[in-house]
C-alpha cells in the first residue's frame, strides 16, 4: 500500500486571513477519491491521506491527481490546481492556498440576508418601538458591507458591518426603538408622535457591496395598541434611556393587556440579551434597599406613567425595567427569575443607563482620550457580554461601546471601530496615525455605527473574527469629525484617537 499525505492552509489572498470549512478534495482523472477529503480547520489548515494500493501509479499519475477546495455553501469550486503544479511550488506537506473574494463573488451568488425585529422573526411590518437587526449568511468571507436606511428615498443612516470568515454577519441590532428612536433628529418621540410621523411612509433597507447594491427589503412601521410595553420616561411619558441619577428622578411608562389586579414594577441589573428562565437580580438603591414597586392595574390599552425613585436615590449602571402581573395565590409571583408572564423593556437592549457626571468619573480630565474598556466575548448564557482583554488563539474579538460611559456629547455621532497594533506613549508621540490591521482589511474596511444612548448591544460589533495572530492590540474608537451623520463622517486615520 501507498500512503501520501498532502498538508497546507487556506488563506484570503487579500488579507492573508484564514478560511475554516472550506472542504479540499482530490480528484483522480475527474472523479473524486472519496477517502480523500478533509475540510479547513479554524486555524485554516488541512489534511489529506491519500492511500493507494499497487496498481496505482503515484509518480505517473500526479499529471491526473486534481486538488480542488469546495465552497462549503454553494458546492462550487473556489480552487483547483494539479498535484504536480501544488508539488513544484512547495512542498506537498507544507502549501498554501489563496482564494480571492473574486473566487467567492462567483461561488456565492444568493446570500440570505433578513431584517428581523425583537422576537427575530423575518417581517415587513414592525412595531413602533422594536429594534431592527440585521443577519448574513452566504456572503463574501472577511468584507466590508454599507447598510443603508432610507425613508421614502431619503437617506437616514449608513453603516457598515464586515463579514466574519464564513461569510456571515450574526444577529447585529442597526436601529434600536425603531420610530421612538428617530435618526433624523436623533430625539426619542412619543409613541403617539412616532405613529403619526411614521404612518404610511416605506423605510427602505438595502445592502451594498464595493457601492453594489446586492439586497433590499422595504418595510414600514406601526402602533400595536394591544402589545404590552414598558420603557423608562420623563414624567410626561416621552421615553428616555438614560438619566444622571444625582439629578433627575425615574419615571416609567407602561401598557399591560394581561388581566391582573396589580402589578410588580421592578428595575433589575442588566443583561445582553433575555430568555424565559434567566436570573433576575433587583438593582438596589442608595438606602441599599430594591428599587421594586407595586401598583394598581391601569385601564387597558392606554400608557400609564409613574415615578420609580427620586433624584439621587439610584446608583450609577445600566439596568432593565421588568413590570409582572400578580395573580393571587401563584407561588411564583416572587420568582427571581424571568417568566412567560412578565413584559421587560427589550430582549436586546438595554432599558435604562443611570449616569454619573462624565466630568467627575472621566479618566483624563482635560483631555481627549479615554482609556475604557471596550474588547469582549458574547457568551452563551446570562449575561451574554463579558469585557476582556485577554483571548485564546482563534477566539472572535467583539468590541462594546457602553453608552454608559461615553461622553455625552457623542451620543448620536458616527463612530469607526479600528483594530491596531498596541501603542505606547512614546509610539504614540512618533505616529499617531491609526493603521487598521491589515488582515482585517486595512482601513478601508474599518466598522462604522451610530453610538446609541439607550444600549452596548446597538454598540456591539464583531471586530476580529477568529482572531488568530499572537500579539497586542488596541480596540480605537473614533468620532472622525463628530457628525451624526452619515453623509459627512469622515475618519480622522492620523490623529491621537477619541477612545482607546
Amino acid at each position: 500500500m501507498l500512503t501520501i499525505t498532502i498538508k497546507g492552509s487556506i488563506r484570503s489572498a487579500e488579507f492573508d486571513a484564514v478560511l475554516p470549512g472550506l472542504s479540499v478534495k482530490l480528484f483522480y482523472k475527474g472523479k473524486a477519491l472519496r477517502m480523500a477529503t478533509a475540510v479547513s480547520g479554524p486555524d485554516g489548515t488541512f489534511s489529506l491521506l491519500l492511500t493507494a494500493d499497487a496498481k496505482f501509479d503515484a509518480m505517473n499519475a500526479t499529471r491526473d491527481l486534481l486538488l480542488k477546495v469546495l465552497d462549503n455553501l454553494s458546492g462550487a469550486a473556489l480552487f483547483s490546481a494539479s498535484f504536480k503544479d501544488l508539488y513544484q511550488k512547495g512542498s506537498p506537506d507544507n502549501f498554501t492556498i489563496r482564494i480571492s473574494q473574486k473566487d467567492f463573488e462567483r461561488a456565492r451568488k444568493k446570500p440570505v440576508i433578513t431584517f428581523t425585529g425583537d422576537d427575530l422573526i423575518q417581517k415587513e411590518r414592525f412595531d413602533i418601538g422594536e429594534s431592527l437587526h440585521i443577519s448574513a449568511s452566504g456572503l463574501v468571507p472577511l468584507r466590508a458591507f454599507d447598510i443603508s436606511i432610507a425613508v421614502d428615498t431619503a437617506q437616514i443612516a449608513v453603516l457598515s458591518l464586515r463579514s466574519d470568515s464564513n461569510g456571515a454577519i450574526a444577529s447585529t441590532i442597526i436601529w434600536p426603538q425603531m420610530g421612538i428612536n428617530d435618526l433624523e433628529s436623533r430625539d426619542l418621540l412619543r409613541h403617539d408622535e412616532a405613529a403619526r410621523k411614521w404612518k404610511g411612509k416605506i423605510i427602505s433597507l438595502s445592502v451594498a457591496s464595493s457601492k453594489k447594491q446586492i439586497h433590499r427589503a422595504d418595510i414600514s412601521l406601526a402602533e400595536n395598541k394591544k402589545a404590552p410595553l414598558v420603557f423608562a420616561s420623563t414624567k410626561d411619558g416621552r421615553p428616555i434611556n438614560a438619566i444622571e441619577g444625582h439629578k433627575e428622578a425615574l419615571h416609567v411608562s407602561f401598557r399591560v393587556n394581561a388581566k391582573a389586579n396589580r402589578y410588580r414594577v421592578m428595575l433589575v441589573q442588566r443583561q445582553h440579551d433575555w430568555n424565559i428562565g434567566d436570573p433576575i437580580t433587583l438593582a438596589i438603591n442608595s438606602r441599599n434597599r430594591p428599587v421594586v414597586q407595586e401598583l394598581e392595574a391601569p385601564e387597558t390599552g392606554t400608557i400609564a406613567t409613574v415615578r420609580m425613585a427620586a433624584a439621587g436615590q439610584l446608583l450609577p449602571g445600566a439596568y432593565d425595567i421588568i413590570i409582572r402581573p400578580l395573580h393571587y395565590g401563584f407561588e411564583n409571583n416572587d420568582a427571581l427569575q424571568l417568566l412567560p408572564r412578565d413584559i421587560i423593556t427589550a430582549r436586546r437592549i438595554t432599558g435604562l443607563v443611570i449616569r454619573e457626571d462624565f466630568w467627575t468619573a472621566k479618566p483624563v480630565l482635560g483631555g481627549c482620550v479615554n482609556k475604557i474598556p471596550i474588547s469582549g466575548r458574547s457568551i452563551d448564557g446570562a449575561p451574554y457580554f463579558r469585557y476582556s482583554d485577554t483571548f485564546t488563539v482563534g477566539e472572535d474579538v467583539w468590541a462594546g461601546i457602553d453608552p454608559g460611559i461615553v461622553d455625552p456629547g457623542n451620543i448620536s455621532k458616527m463612530c469607526a471601530l479600528y483594530v491596531i497594533q498596541s501603542k505606547d506613549d512614546l509610539a504614540w508621540n512618533a505616529d499617531n496615525s491609526l493603521s487598521h490591521l491589515a488582515v482585517l482589511g486595512g482601513n478601508a474596511a474599518v466598522q462604522k455605527l451610530i453610538v446609541q444612548s439607550g444600549c452596548m448591544n446597538a454598540n456591539k460589533r464583531l471586530v476580529w473574527p477568529n482572531a488568530i495572530i499572537p500579539g497586542e492590540y488596541d480596540i480605537v474608537a473614533d468620532f472622525g469629525n463628530n457628525s451624526s451623520n452619515a453623509a459627512s463622517f469622515f475618519r480622522t486615520i492620523s490623529t491621537i484617537p477619541h477612545w482607546i
